[in-house]
């Protein structure tokens, strides 16, 4: 998301400030009826600048290019057991250690739970 300058939003806020300030000075000088009238009018601008901003905004949206899908899940590894008795565990598989389970690489290259061990 873009920010704005902080002298950007500074202005904005005082300008907005002295434009409400104003309509109040304006709107306490005239009668009851025509102070009625006025706002009715100015709420109707509102709501037809917030309809306008509500649909530039949908637009800008549909427009916009969605994020990559995700990358496919790397599937469980195999342990590999050998004939004489060796256990080879491919990286990420999970090492049951007693009732220890372990995320880590076997081989030090880094995993997704730093290597640390999580009770079951």
């Amino acid at each position: 998301m873009r920010t704005f300058p902080r002298w950007l939003r500074w202005s904005g806020a005082l300008l907005l400030s002295a434009a409400v300030l104003g309509a109040g000075a304006f709107l306490y000088g005239q009668s009851l009826e025509d102070a009625d009238r006025y706002a009715s009018v100015g709420s109707l601008a509102i709501g037809a600048a917030g309809l306008v901003l509500t649909v530039v905004s949908m637009i800008r949206q549909h427009q916009a290019t969605p994020d990559p899908p995700p990358e496919a899940a790397v599937p469980a590894s195999q342990v590999n057991v050998h004939g004489d008795g060796n256990v080879v565990v491919q990286p990420q598989a999970p090492v049951y250690l007693s009732s220890v389970k372990y995320y880590g690489p076997v081989d030090g290259a880094g995993g997704q739970d730093g290597g640390r061990a999580r009770r079951a």
